[in-house]
């Protein structure tokens, strides 16, 4: 084993299986003193995990029918390839907690998949994989918390350690084991340049987050050309047709790759944050340095972001563009609030929120309305007030990136990349109004405003241009891919092409306009969904 270090790698597609790997991350570093590096599966250099000597525990979750994350999709890959040998994975040590659903009928499909593949590949496995269910009566901790004490059971012996309470003087923690110091140490320009702060003597202000730190996209600045309504004025949902101009930013993209655009919180959540936090607001405009602490990797900036938006960075920048307001709350959210609350009836409530039993209570109050972090903030003011800067950055995780699919072509708009945004506005079960933070920041964008965007490789490996002959395509599913796949092969090889969409496709004027522009024959035939318009193009 390599010292005291124990890597965690996650995949997840809405952000529990992050979660999760966090707490296993904050557990590991203050009740055994290790140190914890975690990873998203995407951006570990997994190609080497074969000479890993760390015992790594993976975090992965199932989504749609069976389906693993965008993020596991290259590391499985990688795994089933028929070139690697049994004993490829001989001197790795691993455990697979997989989250997923009952009711559907791949259950943790994907990390049985993972689980089994790591076997056959000659790792050895630290105990068998958990397989957490998120319809159990107490939700996934039900499986979750006995699999971690096994898990931690098998592990601490190889390190010779004991179980230390770090914070002896939080008694009404929940879990007192499983509070960690936090990600970051935010410094002010001046502490940040004192000497007196980063020396040799301060362990926890070293650089103790080796290794390679892979990004998924590059952000530049681009112009935005064109922000029009393609439905119908009448109809209920309001899509927008974006064009951005490429021009000076070297992007290309081929048929299914994807537009990352990093949004930004709406100037009325950020002057509310500021409205509950007046402390902070005397801070609005300092720059501040955050240093990462306890080897978390990831607990640094994500790196496409520092490149393109190197610190220091003022207080009024974290919170616009840094901070998730619009994320819906975490358990470790409550115990981070619970610990700072100085208030009898706040603190019995959020101390119900922070245990094993009190997640359907959690749920009920947080998850299923998805009540915000500032509704939260807002509904326990004398907790909330108490929080300090560094460790809002445990509570509210960086804005994510947003994926679109592009729904142009190089080929026939040149520099003009084009997406389709659906606006997202809708009431909860509890009439509270809701609205998307991406779609509504971009709807209200003007042409000649700058977005910053990225460019991800896709998933899908469409054939070559040169070796298709005819496309039947018949769902609504990934049209656009399809569309712009369409336009790289139409002016050279294409000589058929059939095209079945919904009737419902006459409310998309941009789609209609874009089809009926096209040399093709359509009719109307019918499907168990009703009438729909079979378009047959041929050269």
């Amino acid at each position: 084993m390599d010292g005291r270090k124990i890597l965690i790698l996650y995949a997840t597609a809405t952000g529990v299986s992050e979660e999760v790997a966090y707490r296993i991350g904050r557990e590991a570093a203050a009740r055994y003193k290790m140190c914890p590096v975690i990873y998203s599966i995407d951006k570990y250099d997994y190609e080497s995990i074969d000479q890993e000597t760390r015992p790594i525990c993976i975090v992965c979750s199932t989504t749609g029918q069976g389906e693993e994350p965008d993020s596991l999709k290259g590391f499985l890959k990688f795994l089933l390839l028929k070139t690697q040998e049994s004993t490829f994975l001989s001197n790795v040590k691993f455990g697979v907690l997989g989250l997923g659903d009952s009711s559907y009928a791949q259950f943790n499909f994907v990390a049985k998949k993972l689980y089994m593949r790591l076997l056959r590949l000659g790792a050895t496995a630290i105990i068998e994989a958990g397989l957490a269910d998120d319809q159990h009566d107490l939700g996934p901790d039900a499986v979750i918390d006995p699999w971690l004490l096994q898990f931690w059971e098998k592990v601490v012996p190889t390190f010779s350690l004991r179980s230390v309470n770090k914070y002896p003087h939080c008694t009404d923690c929940v879990d007192t084991l499983s509070f960690a110091q936090p990600k970051f140490k935010v410094l002010t320009e001046g502490e940040y340049r004192s000497q007196e702060l980063i020396c040799e003597g301060d362990l926890s202000l070293r650089d103790i987050t080796p290794g390679p730190r892979h990004t998924t996209h590059v952000i530049k600045n681009c112009k935005l050309l064109k922000n029009e309504r393609v439905t119908a004025q009448d109809h209920f949902q309001d899509v927008r047709l974006f064009s951005i101009d490429l021009t000076n930013s070297d992007f290309t993209y081929e048929p299914g790759d994807v537009l990352m655009v990093h949004p930004a919180n709406s100037d009325q959540n950020v002057e509310l944050f500021f409205t509950l936090f007046p402390k902070l607001e005397k801070m609005r405009y300092e720059k501040f340095h955050m240093l990462s602490l306890n080897g978390y990797i990831e607990a640094s900036i994500p790196p496409e972001m520092e490149a393109f938006w190197p610190q220091p960075w003022t207080l009024d920048f974290i919170v616009r563009n840094y901070f998730d307001l619009q994320a819906v709350p975490k358990r470790y959210f409550f115990e981070i609030l619970q610990y700072f609350s100085l208030n009898e009836l706040e603190r019995e409530k959020l101390k119900e929120f922070s245990t094993t039993e009190g997640q359907q209570e959690l749920y009920n109050y947080c998850t299923r309305p998805k009540r915000t972090a500032l509704e939260v903030f807002q509904d326990f003011p004398y907790s909330s007030s108490n929080v300090p800067l560094y460790f809002m950055f445990d509570m509210m995780g960086p804005i994510k990136p947003r994926s679109f699919s592009i729904a142009s072509s190089m080929a026939a708009h040149g520099n003009t990349l084009q997406i389709l945004v659906a606006l997202v506005n809708y009431e909860t079960v509890l009439k509270a109004p809701r609205v998307g933070l991406c779609s509504n920041w971009m709807a209200g964008l003007q042409a000649g405003d700058m977005l910053p965007v990225g460019i991800r490789k896709g998933c899908f490996e469409f054939p070559k241009p040169e070796e298709v002959r005819e496309i039947i395509y018949n769902s609504c599913k990934l049209i656009f891919e399809m569309v712009y796949f369409v336009f790289c092969i139409i002016i050279k090889y294409l000589i058929m092409f059939l095209f079945i969409v919904s009737e419902l496709a006459g409310d998309y004027d941009w789609t209609w306009n874009w089809m009926c522009s096209l040399p093709l024959f359509y009719f109307c035939s019918s499907s168990g969904y009703g009438p729909d318009f079979v378009l047959w193009l041929s050269k």
